[in-house]
């Protein structure tokens, strides 16, 4: 830093291009690169158009990102083939599902015979040609709506999605849905039909032929356990992995996307999460529900169970569980939580809030009581979600039950007398718990076998997020090989 005498110093180029006015402000200019922001992430364009063009089928290729809907942009990716070459727009996402990140992987392919030019001969990008459809599954038979709810829901989707048409069979997040669209989703379907939608019945089949079926349905919403597929797979045997706090097993949706192939993935979702039955009091009965599911769906074993945060104690008895019955646990992977747990008895909502996000964000218990209840969910929320520790999509009537089921499963802990294990367990330790006091996060003083320490990158909440996510999909792959 040449302003500034301290050894050391630095200035940090950002990449925007500014000047200076002569009333001594800042004129904001651009961007000196093609750096875009997208859905949060900071995108370098040219590093898409790179692996676009290393293909022997595109003489050229261009990416920008377009507003579809106020709020909402996509990468756009506009081709031109090479001499005698046909572009399969099939085959050119699905190469670049492999090559990069999802979020770097554009929403619309377009096909040009030329790219625009401005009269220097460069690429002009404002002349490239608006998007008419999302491009992708293109071999798929568009299914037209059958009823007065796929046609509403029909219409919410093209709305939202900006694309046009949408079939009942096509899947919300392969039109380029994400978070803070199926947040609005959501909120339109309640609106609109006064019904609620779980989570759950999203990402489980996002299509509007479930959804309706969900909303025609008189039978109570689904709120018991039960396994949630989110990756069917092939030949490797499946993961069961139980939800975190909260109940809900969202939080595995970005791991999914880079597991194997070949990988089966389940979710276990926890009972209770629409608000209409019990929740489970202790963890041996929480064990005990989930091991039914999983043999059910599986008879035989070896299992292959995991977990993350609240999760790992209940999928530790469940191993144990599993190995009373006579089966086979053939690995047990625990994401960044010990088996310990601190419980208090609060005296309000104030105090719960407050104490529930206290290690990522400070709030005032006496300031929430100057609100009404609602108000001091409704004020903590916001702040959880600019903080990233809550999806985007997450609602209120959503937050109030992921607290109330959370200090449910918080006291079933404090309650729990775990036993000795006998067998090795796997921990995937964060950057942020590398210097813990104890460096196996206290698995060593219960675990009698190994406990196997495996490094990845981020903190409790990043790891399961881009772009951390992609490094502990990659060492869970490693694991899951070893089962070969």
């Amino acid at each position: 830093n040449p302003f500034n005498d301290e050894a050391g110093g630095r200035l940090y180029k950002t990449g925007d291009l500014a000047r200076c006015l002569p009333d001594g402000n800042i004129d904001f200019l651009g961007r000196i690169d093609q750096q875009v922001k997208v859905r949060g992430f900071r995108i370098e364009l040219g590093e898409i158009e790179a692996v676009l063009k290393d293909n022997p089928a595109i003489q050229n290729a261009v990416v920008t990102a377009k507003k579809i809907t106020p709020g909402d942009s996509r990468l756009i990716a506009y081709l031109v083939p090479a001499a005698d070459h046909k572009i399969d727009v099939n085959e050119i996402k699905s190469n670049l599902k492999k090559q990069l990140p999802d979020y770097m992987t554009p929403s619309a392919l377009m096909v040009l015979e030329t790219l625009p030019l401005t009269p220097n001969g460069k690429v002009d990008r404002r002349a490239l040609p608006e998007p008419e459809k999302i491009e992708g599954e293109t071999e798929k038979i568009y299914v037209k709506p059958a009823n007065t709810i796929e046609v509403r829901l029909v219409q919410i989707w093209e709305e939202l999605l900006g694309v046009r048409p949408v079939g009942i069979k096509d899947n919300f997040f392969d039109l380029g849905g994400h978070s803070l669209l199926a947040m609005r989703l959501l909120t339109q379907i309640e609106q609109q039909f006064k019904k609620d939608i779980q989570l759950v019945d999203l990402f489980q089949q996002p299509t509007i032929e479930h959804l309706a079926a969900v909303l025609a349905s008189d039978a109570p919403t689904e709120t018991t356990a039960k396994l949630v597929e989110m990756k069917k797979g092939g030949a490797l045997p499946p993961m069961y992995f139980v939800h975190p706090s909260g109940g809900s097993v969202h939080f595995y949706s970005e791991l999914v996307k880079y597991l194997d192939p070949e990988q089966p993935f389940y979710g276990i979702q926890a009972k209770g999460l629409g608000g209409k039955e019990e929740l489970h009091q202790t963890i041996e009965a929480m064990a005990s529900a989930y091991v039914e599911l999983i043999l059910e769906n599986q008879p035989q074993g070896p299992y292959y169970l995991g977990s993350y945060s609240f999760g790992v104690i209940v999928v530790y008895e469940m191993a144990q569980q599993l190995k009373v019955l006579g089966h086979e646990v053939g690995m047990l992977a625990q994401f960044d939580q010990g088996p310990a747990v601190a419980h208090e008895i609060y005296k309000d909502d104030a105090e719960m809030l407050s104490d529930l996000f206290h290690r990522y964000f400070k709030v005032d218990p006496d300031y929430l009581r100057t609100l009404e209840s609602d108000d001091q969910f409704r004020y903590v929320l916001k702040k959880a979600k600019k903080a990233k520790l809550l999806p985007r999509f997450i609602r209120m009537i959503e937050f109030k039950r992921f607290t109330l089921i959370n200090q449910t499963q918080i006291q079933a802990w404090s309650k729990y007398n775990p036993k000795p294990y006998e067998d090795k367990l796997i921990l995937f330790r964060s950057e942020e718990n590398k210097n813990a006091s104890e460096p196996d996060l206290g698995w060593g003083r219960l675990v009698k076998g190994q406990v196997e320490i495996i490094d990845t990158p981020g903190d409790h909440l990043g790891m399961l997020h881009e772009p951390h996510v992609q490094t502990l999909a990659k060492k869970l792959n490693e694991q899951a090989g070893n089962k070969k």
